[in-house]
């Protein structure tokens, strides 16, 4: 606003300076001289700065030339006229010329500001820097990526962005690209403010002059890849784990064929692991499992699960029993897209199981054996000790007669010296000798 009343006053200023040279030259000096040239001053700017409107100036100051040389000395002459008809057209011209180039300006002004809004607010993070790698725009996303802000960069070296780790590859790799008009596809890393290292690749193209030589400026678009390395890093890791398993792994599409396999499970066959990918999952089924696949199959779409024993069929025709558990995959919407299936092969398991059984079976052999002889021995004892109590009672039964026979002597034997004592002491108070020696 204050740009525009600015102009206004310039140009009241130049028209009234017309007038007033106008009538200083025709009526204060009465001479003839070309000063209308001076008209064209007015008529220009008014011409730059409203463009068409400029011919209202034109015919203000062709009005204000053709009275003051009416009222003048001298006579109005064809040149009056003419003069009058030139600032006119002059200022039309110049009026068509600047409103062509304002309608360029604005249609060019209006390109700049979608572009700089493109720019700005794309999603996919854009970096413009000159030959001499000075960073001179940053879009929003950048902003995002990095962590900075447009006017924390904008002037700084290009290389703050990269981590110090690969700041020079970087740089030697933006060197080297830069050589050519395009280059696609370049990883590159970029440093976050907080420190974290965010991975991008960048798609980038050079500008040039006219020319075609001088190199003006490089603009290049980024795609924020960081998740996808890590996600990469990922599955790279899975597929080590998967690769290195003890088990062999596979997957297959909705139609029952193979689209990966692992090492282990390709060996475990006798395939190589390029030899199974798109062939049908029974073609590894022994002839009574493939009869029963279909409702197998079936089965697994139902439950989205199965876990079973199975007999496995190698390529050389030889086969072994497995452990077979199937599961459904399914997408983020909870819609199928494959099946992953697991293979443990448990021939050793069903050896040892064998060895075991023998072993259970030997066992209890013996143990009947044992048992057997253990009865009989235990019958015998029982016999022995029968017999032993039955001695026992015959002995108890003897000893008790031999007790009654011994009480019955040795009492009567003790009654008789007992009498012998009574003789002796009758006869010792009768003053004669004792008669028995007791």
């Amino acid at each position: 606003m204050k740009k525009s009343k600015n102009q206004l006053s310039i140009l009241l200023f130049a028209i009234v300076a017309c007038v007033i040279l106008t009538y200083y030259v025709g009526f204060i000096r009465g001479r003839e001289i070309v000063y209308t040239h001076f008209f064209y001053i007015p008529i220009i700017l008014a011409g730059m700065w409203y463009q068409r409107k400029a011919i209202f100036t034109a015919l203000f100051l062709s009005i204000v030339y053709i009275l003051l040389t009416h009222l003048s000395p001298r006579p109005v002459s064809i040149n009056t006229f003419t003069r009058c008809f030139i600032l006119i057209a002059v200022a039309y011209i110049i009026g068509l010329i600047s409103d062509k180039r304002a309608k360029g300006e604005s249609q060019l002004r209006e390109t700049r500001d979608y572009m700089e809004k493109l720019i700005n607010l794309a999603n996919a993070p854009i970096i413009v820097w000159d030959p001499l790698f000075s960073i001179s725009r940053f879009n929003q996303a950048f902003e995002h990526l990095s962590g900075y802000t447009a006017n924390e960069v904008i002037g700084k070296e290009l290389s703050m962005l990269f981590p110090e780790s690969s700041r020079d590859e970087s740089m030697n790799k933006i060197q080297h690209t830069m050589k050519n008009t395009n280059w696609e596809c370049e990883e590159i890393p970029i440093l976050h403010k907080k420190g974290d290292i965010k991975v991008a690749l960048w798609n980038s193209a050079n500008i040039y002059e006219k020319d075609g030589t001088t190199l003006l400026s490089t603009i290049s678009q980024g795609t924020d890849i960081t998740e996808r390395k890590r996600a990469e890093q990922k599955l790279k890791e899975l597929n080590h784990a998967i690769e290195q398993s003890s088990e062999g792994i596979a997957t297959a599409d909705l139609d029952g064929k193979f689209i990966f396999i692992n090492k282990r499970w390709a060996d475990m066959h006798g395939y190589q692991t390029d030899d199974l990918i798109g062939q049908p999952l029974s073609i590894l089924y022994s002839p009574e499992d493939k009869k029963n696949f279909p409702k197998v199959w079936k089965e697994i779409k139902k439950k989205g699960f199965l876990r079973g024993e199975l007999k496995r069929v190698r390529k050389d025709g030889s086969s072994f029993p497995a452990i077979m558990t199937s599961s459904m995959v399914k997408d983020d919407k909870d819609r199928p897209i494959a099946i992953i299936g697991t293979c443990q092969e448990i021939t050793e398991r069903r050896q040892a199981e064998e060895e075991l059984r023998k072993h259970r079976n030997h066992l209890e052999k013996l143990v009947e054996e044992r048992t057997a002889k253990l009865t009989t021995v235990n019958e015998q004892l029982q016999r022995e000790i029968t017999e032993r109590r039955q001695a026992e009672e015959e002995l108890k039964k003897r000893l008790d007669q031999l007790e009654v026979y011994y009480k019955a002597t040795v009492g009567r034997e003790g009654r008789i010296i007992e009498l012998k004592h009574e003789v002796n002491e009758l006869l010792f108070k009768l003053g004669k000798e004792k008669r028995y020696g007791v």
